[in-house]
């Protein structure tokens, strides 16, 4: 992709966030990491006096959690009763804490606190993965309160993690897909969201309205669901932050965004702290890069915070067909009976007689007397079936819930050693069945049934490429594509793909946005493929359909790859999830929801510092 934008020229360069007058604008940094150069305190509320007193308690390190101290379980306590109640006890020099600055009115005044940081103790949480960089970087909140600056490394220029300052407007051009570029924050859920705005015909001028450039900070329309209006939707809030940028050490920016707003508003989405739980309401946790991207999240949230609008969830495909049972203890039994059925062939090859046949005969009818796949394979093919499983080294579940992750990554290695299976033993590749079993299999893989626009819909997907879909993957498609004409669309993979190997151009527990549906016709198939965008801008999916081996077929492409058509068999393989929402802009005017109102486009935060 190159970086060029459109040269149009743009009015809105600063954005187009409408205020209502006296609403409240909250005030918001992410927290950074720094740490304590001293013996240092976390207190509950902020102290009032800019020396910290003296204070007598319990020599403990974080991260062991202490109980909220008060007044009365200190000597000193008529300092405490006029500084501040501790909240946690000695945090000896080395350690490190999540800092923020936050604000403070004073006669009539608001400004950033002169002394005081607000401040996190935390653990490291979340694991890292090899293929991707932005992963690991999750904490665990044990305690939150103030803390003295002057008792921590914290500088705004010059930790080795801190904030740059920036003057140019943040939407020299209308904003693009083309600006966004994921850095080292696990944020692909949020960036794949906003991909799907802009994607859409006004995206570029909703995400404009969401914004507003002042002299020294800017003000982002975000929502919060647990404040709602009384029509039970989500009320609009507002946060300000300063101009600037993210840094991990001199010259090196967290984030690889090509314009400004981007890092704005990835920058406002974190210090406002709204995420989700695991049962997926919404909460509100303390603001930081590692607190909302560390461990990733989720895309609903992310349209909700952004939109205000509930958004759906779809899982890509319910049902996977598979002709066999999968949990272990099935598998198990399935194993018996073959080692069964393959102690009679062997008996009836150095001896036949109609006794052994009948035994081999009942043990087919007895075993499999519902189960038609089995039967056409006939005794032998049915032993080397389950030999072929045998060998892939299915990890198989204890259990049949299809919801359970365990289950779906049982699913999806199954279906490899099916579709190896009837590639290697029927050439299914190249469609050539010469025997009867073979004859016969093929006509229960592919007893098609009418579909609709003239389709068929098949009992089992082909290979990539060779467009037999099932009926649920054809389900998905069209669904998908009712779905993205009035919706933003984006969609993720799977936690492990099959057996936990890498796919070439993909990378599991990813965010993509979904642009499109297409159709090709590739080798005289018609072959349909799901579009994406990956909020790397680099690295996707591509295909060689004149490559001479299967396995050669598809590839990984680095640069120039951050959009890819994704033929669908591989999107139903190894995707799990689709979220959608339908902004207010696709349906009706833009508005803030407060169009009777009197509005105003400067917030009054401009009195705090403008120096850095």
């Amino acid at each position: 992709m190159q970086d060029k934008h459109p040269q149009d020229t743009l009015q809105n360069s600063r954005g187009t966030l409408l205020i209502p007058k006296g609403v409240m604008i909250n005030y918001v940094e992410p927290g950074i990491i720094v740490s304590t150069t001293k013996d240092a305190y976390l207190y509950a509320i902020p102290p009032t006096v800019s020396t910290p007193p003296e204070i007598e308690a319990k020599h403990q390190q974080y991260p062991f959690p202490l109980k909220l101290f008060n007044s009365t379980k200190t000597r000193n306590s008529e300092n405490i009763k006029k500084e501040a109640i501790l909240r946690r006890g000695l945090i000896f020099p080395n350690t490190k804490l999540l800092v923020s600055e936050f604000e403070i009115t004073e006669n009539g005044k608001t400004n950033l606190h002169s002394f005081l940081l607000l401040a996190a103790c935390f653990k490291p949480h979340g694991k890292t993965k090899n293929d991707m960089p932005e992963s690991g970087k999750g904490v665990k909140i044990i305690d939150v309160g103030f803390v003295y600056k002057d008792q921590t490394t914290y500088n705004r220029s010059n930790c080795t993690e801190h904030f740059q300052p920036f003057s140019e407007d943040i939407f020299p051009t209308l904003p693009t897909v083309d600006d966004i570029k994921q850095g080292t924050h696990g944020d692909c859920f949020l960036l794949s969201a906003l991909i799907s705005i802009l994607s859409k015909p006004g995206g570029a001028q909703f995400i404009q309205s969401m914004m507003l450039q002042n002299e020294n900070t800017t003000t982002v329309r975000l929502y919060h669901n647990q404040d709602k209006a009384a029509d039970g939707t989500p009320k609009p809030k507002y946060y300000a932050t300063q101009n600037s940028t993210h840094m991990l050490g001199d010259g090196i920016f967290a984030s690889q965004h090509i314009r400004k707003w981007v890092h704005m508003l990835e920058k406002t989405y974190a210090g406002a702290g709204l995420t989700d739980s695991k049962k997926g309401d919404q909460i509100q946790v303390y603001g930081s890069y590692s607190t909302i991207y560390g461990d990733g999240g989720r895309m609903s949230c992310a349209y909700q915070v952004l939109t205000g609008q509930t958004p759906t969830v779809e899982k890509v495909l319910s049902d996977r067909n598979l002709p066999w049972v999968i949990n272990k203890d099935d598998f198990e039994g399935l194993k018996e009976k073959a080692e069964a059925i393959k102690g009679l062939i062997s008996l009836m090859k150095g001896n036949p007689n109609e006794e052994l046949l009948g035994n081999l005969s009942k043990a087919i009818n007895q075993g499999f007397s519902d189960n038609k796949f089995f039967q056409i394979l006939g005794p032998e093919t049915f032993v080397n079936f389950v030999e072929c499983l045998t060998e892939s080294n299915i990890t198989y579940s204890e259990d049949d819930d299809s919801t359970n992750p365990d289950v779906q990554q049982t699913q999806a290695e199954a279906i490899d050693a099916f579709n190896n299976f009837i590639r290697n033993k029927f050439k299914i590749r190249n469609l050539q069945f010469k025997d009867r079993v073979s004859r016969k299999f093929k006509e229960y893989i592919f007893f098609d049934k009418p579909y609709k626009n003239e389709e068929v819909a098949y009992q089992f997907c082909g290979p990539i490429g060779s467009g037999l879909y099932t009926k649920q993957q054809l389900d998905c498609y069209y669904t998908l594509s009712d779905i993205i004409k009035e919706n933003a669309v984006s969609t993720s993979t799977t936690d492990k793909f099959p057996g936990g190997n890498p796919v070439k151009g993909l990378r599991s527990s990813h965010a993509y946005a979904l642009i499109a549906l297409k159709e090709e016709i590739i080798n005289d198939k018609k072959v349909k493929f799901v579009v994406l965008r990956n909020p790397w801008r680099h690295t996707g999916r591509r295909y060689n359909w004149n490559a001479k081996y299967f396995k050669d077929i598809a590839y990984e492409v680095k640069e120039g790859a951050a959009e890819f058509a994704l033929e669908l068999s591989d999107y139903t393989k190894y995707f799990d999830y689709y979220t959608y929402c339908k902004p207010t802009f696709m349906n009706e005017e833009l508005n803030d929801g407060h169009q009777n109102e009197e509005t105003e486009h400067s917030p009054p935060l401009e009195v705090r510092p403008k120096s850095w």
